[in-house]
């Protein structure tokens, strides 16, 4: 548009020509400025509607969409026979009508959304098993959850922690941190001397276990997350299977993994295999590696908005074989605390050297470097 400030009474006039005109008449467009006496009480943009008013290319010059003729230039007013009615321009309704709808059905989902989370709540598996935890809230900054990888085979059995690792989930972070302590691991058990960090589970289940880790790294654990073998295989199925890419051969008849380098969409049974072979010349910590690895892709699947839309499904699904004090509420704040899986992971073992006492095999470590490494990388 173009203005004309020769005087307090010019105004704009622009024909629309994108509608054809009904009745004969002609589409304006109308601003009127500021310290035009038109002003009081008028709107800012008018539409006015002219009679007996014919196409005329050839009164003006035309320029795109503009016709430019002295009523265009602000040199005279329309005459006041010619306009029929001054009415305020309505924008279309159409979207305001979709707005609301999507609005009535988002509020519907939120709803439905809570309830369901309100009825998952109760439907946590360890319940009694576990002690008093920290916990969180959903205004926790950050988390720290234990996840146990036990070797026990049938139900109502104990077994051995074959995998201790702790998953740090925090807001103030642009990573994620994921611990692992070698189940080797030479550390004080209460009541029972001196062992092997991962007998702390056969003793004293995962309350003994989850004071054995608070004691050797000085963290506080808010929740646990324990998985069988038997779990574990179910836990990769449900999700569809886990993409891995392997780098060199890893060929182990004990755990049956057989895979050449390459990339492998792994099952449950194959994922296995993978994490818990040590048919390597790096032996234990080739296999920490590993699991961290499966472990991250793994969670950068689980926490993917496509599994999230679903997780109420898959909430359902995994309580019949993870055990965790955690409720559906909770597993969502970890979520969004670990950025759904967009952050990232950084991963770490604790400090430690190899070396048989009384000819078993441990790891030996010193607690104040341990506490002094884990507040370097956690804290």
């Amino acid at each position: 548009m173009e203005f004309n400030d020769q005087n307090d009474e010019s105004y704009l006039i622009e024909r629309r020509p994108r509608r054809t005109p009904r009745m004969k008449t002609e589409r304006y467009w109308k601003r009127i400025p500021k310290e035009s006496p038109m002003r009081r009480g008028a709107p800012r943009r008018m539409k006015i509607m002219l009679f007996s008013r014919e196409s005329h290319p050839a009164e003006g010059v035309r320029k795109g969409f503009k016709f430019h003729d002295p009523l265009v230039d602000g040199t005279r007013r329309p005459p006041v026979d010619r306009i029929d009615k001054i009415e305020k321009v309505r924008k279309p309704k159409r979207r305001w009508r979709l707005s609301g709808c999507f609005l009535i059905f988002l509020s519907a989902l939120v709803i439905l959304g809570c309830l369901l989370l309100l009825f998952l709540d109760y439907r946590t598996t360890m319940g009694p098993r576990l002690e008093s935890l920290a916990g969180t809230s959903i205004f926790s900054p950050s988390v720290n959850i234990l996840l146990i990888g036990s070797d026990t085979r049938q139900k109502d059995e104990e077994g051995r922690a074959d995998t201790i690792m702790i998953l740090h989930l925090s807001a103030l972070r642009f990573k994620n941190i994921l611990l692992s302590i070698p189940r080797d691991t030479k550390v004080p058990l209460e009541g029972h001397g001196e062992g092997k960090i991962n007998a702390a589970y056969a003793y004293g289940g995962p309350n003994l276990l989850v004071r054995s880790v608070e004691n050797l790294t000085d963290l506080r654990i808010n929740h646990v997350i324990e998985l069988d073998f038997e779990g574990f295989v179910k836990l990769v199925d449900t999700i569809g299977g886990v993409t891995i890419t392997v780098q060199e051969p890893l060929v182990d008849p004990l755990s049956g993994a057989n895979f050449q380098p390459g990339t492998y969409h792994m099952d449950g049974e194959q994922a296995l295999a993978f994490v818990r072979s040590r048919a390597t010349a790096s032996a234990d910590l080739g296999r920490i590696e590993r699991q961290q690895y499966f472990l991250k892709e793994m969670l950068k699947q689980l926490l993917s908005p496509a599994t999230l839309i679903r997780s109420p499904q898959l909430f359902l699904s995994l309580t019949n074989y993870v055990k965790t004090d955690m409720n559906a509420t909770q597993m969502m704040t970890s979520a969004a605390l670990s950025g759904f899986g967009l952050k990232g992971f950084e991963t770490y073992a604790i400090p430690g050297k190899p070396a048989m006492i009384g000819g078993i095999s441990y790891i030996v470590v010193d607690e104040a470097e341990v506490k002094s490494f884990v507040k370097e990388k956690v804290k």
